[in-house]
């Protein structure tokens, strides 16, 4: 929930429009996988498989398990996320 904290003499209003009904009604209620990655298949079925709903912990490892590496990156321990082109 958002709200002012007492002790600040200038809060800002920054963020208070996200508690409005039409941009809550747009929000993610649970994530949703394509039916294939959750089944083991990477890309076949891409555009054409339906989304399957999944626990947010679920979704979370999926991604969590995507991270890679930057080449390089030495005891910064500095990951991300695959794009396009990755090897």
């Amino acid at each position: 929930m958002l709200a002012s904290l007492s002790a600040d003499p200038d809060p800002t209003a920054i963020g208070l429009d996200q508690l409005a009904p039409d941009v809550e009604a747009l929000r993610i209620a649970r994530p949703a996988v394509r039916q294939g990655w959750l089944e083991g298949r990477s890309r076949s079925g891409r555009g054409e498989e339906p989304f399957v709903e999944v626990e947010w912990d679920v979704a979370l490892d999926l991604v969590a398990s995507k991270r890679v590496r930057f080449p390089g990156s030495g005891s910064d321990n500095r990951s991300r996320l695959p794009v396009r082109g990755d090897t």
